[in-house]
């Protein structure tokens, strides 16, 4: 009898702890700070922390433009502004850019972290390269189903601009 009572005993402690082991998970696990899976939503408002504009040459290599486009903000400053609202499977993208009067496109989702966005007859791709709870990194390439630019003599490139923003 004590030997029936100690095996239970042993069962039940054993159950107990495995379901201990799962419930101990982080509470902040949808962040995705470091996991292999994009957030489910870029939705909300995000603020222009900075962009760095680069050629990258159709041979691979890639080079840092020295642009008056390049640019940084103190952390949630509204000079810059970025709303992204889910529609469908896509996003509508308003920007709020101190001195100009807002402009509202979509954003046409083409992959997994890739999007499509027209301007001015040209269509641009959108690859967000990283993305945690209040920080996104994504890259725009201008024009990217165009021919590459070859302005002034140059090797064929694009034009890819590296933009930081966050979100509160």
């Amino acid at each position: 009898m004590k030997a029936l009572r100690f095996i239970g005993i042993a069962l039940l402690t054993v159950l107990m702890s495995v379901s201990f082991s799962a419930c101990g998970g982080s509470d902040d696990d949808d962040n995705n700070g470091g996991g292999n899976e994009t957030p489910t939503s870029i939705e909300g408002t995000w603020y222009m922390k900075s962009v760095t504009w680069y050629n990258y040459y159709t041979d691979g290599t890639k080079e840092e433009k020295r642009s008056s486009d390049n640019r940084t903000y103190a952390d949630y400053a509204e000079d810059e502004i970025w709303k992204l609202a889910k529609s469908g499977n896509n996003y509508i993208w308003t920007e709020i850019e101190k001195g100009y009067s807002p402009e509202t496109h979509t954003w046409e989702k083409l992959g997994n972290n890739e999007f499509k966005c027209s301007l001015d007859g040209k269509n641009h791709k959108i690859v967000i390269t990283s993305i945690e709870r209040n920080k996104m990194v994504l890259e725009w390439t201008e024009d990217y189903d165009g021919e590459p630019s070859t302005s002034k003599g140059s090797k064929p490139h694009y034009s890819v601009g590296v933009h930081t923003l966050l979100r509160k």
